[in-house]
């Protein structure tokens, strides 16, 4: 997110920097409710859109480009 707010020409990293973008946590179903489910799903949501709607305006990229940007997560077998 910081790197995005950057003036565009003046975004900078190093050579062996490392960008990372984290989806948000979403506990397993073995410990909550359904109704607890539905809630964090409801926040997650909208942490999502949040983050969204913060890279589009900073990097002038539209929604659905960065909706469509696959952000691997560590510990899945996929």
């Amino acid at each position: 997110m910081l790197l995005s707010a950057g003036d565009r020409g003046k975004r900078f990293m190093t050579p062996h920097a490392t960008a990372m973008l984290h989806q948000p946590k979403i506990p397993s179903t073995g410990e909550r409710q359904a109704t607890e489910l539905q809630i964090k799903w409801k926040e997650v949501k909208a942490q999502k859109q949040a983050m969204v709607d913060i890279l589009t305006m900073t990097t002038g990229n539209p929604a659905e480009k960065i909706e469509k940007v696959r952000v691997p997560s560590c510990g899945n077998s996929e």
